[in-house]
């Protein structure tokens, strides 16, 4: 058997799936709003940010001291400010 609704009915159903669809798309962009807050989330976690920043510099600036010191090349002979040298 086939349920008729009258005008009335078919309209207060839309009414309603409207404000259902209104409130739903209100609690996504709520909710997308605080997953993309990029600043609040750094500002929570910002001790741990912050030193894990330092722990990494520290890492490159040991890293790139130990390079340098490893190829030092040796000076054979100065003429000036140029100088003759050997890399190993």
């Amino acid at each position: 058997m086939v349920a008729t609704r009258t005008p009335e009915q078919v309209a207060g159903e839309i009414e309603r799936e409207r404000e259902q669809l209104a409130n739903a798309v209100a609690h996504l962009r709520t909710d997308l709003r605080e997953v993309t807050n990029v600043g609040a989330i750094v500002k929570a976690q910002l001790p741990r940010v912050a030193a894990t920043a330092g722990i990494a510099a520290a890492a490159l600036i040991a890293l790139r001291i130990v390079r340098r010191r490893r190829s030092r090349p040796s000076v054979i002979a100065t003429f000036g400010r140029f100088a003759v040298v050997q890399r190993d």
